[in-house]
């Protein structure tokens, strides 16, 4: 399933670092101007955003 992010008003990624993926390839998603990167482990990092 595709999630249509371009159309979206702000994006949210979760990555525990900056670094890239296993084919060493940077998502083009990171550099978008919707875009926002909230780095840590998602298992900590979400249950905070909630309270």
């Amino acid at each position: 399933m595709k999630i249509p992010v371009g159309f979206s008003k702000m994006v949210i990624i979760n990555k525990p670092t900056m670094k890239p993926g296993c084919t060493g390839i940077l998502n083009e998603l990171f550099s978008q101007h919707n875009t926002s990167m909230l780095l840590g482990d998602a298992k900590y990092i979400c249950p905070k955003l909630i309270t």
